[in-house]
């Protein structure tokens, strides 16, 4: 890991967590959802993110518990919407209370982005896309086509849903 990839990273408490997705009680949760709190421009913010299996994971072997501190990036799953380039110099990350378009119990995680083009590189896995870091007072990954001329400095508005992608424990 890179210097670089350390900036994007936050620290938050754990606030709450929902496992879901278990056939059997024994069975390793398939996602869920994590309460955080971060610090934003100095105050604290909580936000409500989505969490996948390899996450889920940690919480059901209890390897993270509630109030624990953990080092996080952020990501916008936003695939069904294409960025707004904005005019105005605005950062902002505020959440949003409608449906998911696939999954409309998801809610809570859905979030409007809007801040500064910070570093584009190709996605790892996605050869059709970049992968842009916006800074929105806190650092966001996402996914854009590559068809759309972006570049550093830009100011982009998406909205998507964030998830949390826990890095690991702060001790």
């Amino acid at each position: 890991m890179t210097s670089n990839e350390k900036m994007y990273q936050h620290s938050g408490i754990v606030r709450d967590v929902t496992l879901t997705g278990r056939i059997e009680p024994t069975d390793s949760p398939a996602e869920g959802h994590v309460g955080l709190e971060v610090k934003q421009n100095g105050s604290s913010i909580r936000l409500e993110c989505f969490i996948l299996t390899e996450v889920a994971d940690m919480f059901h072997d209890k390897e993270i518990t509630i109030g624990d501190v953990v080092l996080t990036e952020f990501w916008l799953l936003a695939d069904y919407t294409s960025p707004i380039k904005l005019q105005s110099k605005e950062k902002r990350l505020v959440w949003v209370e409608r449906p998911h378009l696939l999954h409309p119990a998801y809610t809570s995680e859905q979030y409007l982005v809007k801040g500064k083009v910070v570093e584009i590189r190709p996605h790892p896995r996605m050869h059709d896309s970049n992968l842009a870091i916006l800074d929105c007072g806190l650092y966001v990954f996402t996914r854009v086509a590559k068809t759309v001329p972006l570049r550093i400095g830009d100011y982009l508005q998406m909205d998507g849903r964030l998830d949390a992608h826990i890095v690991g424990k702060v001790n």
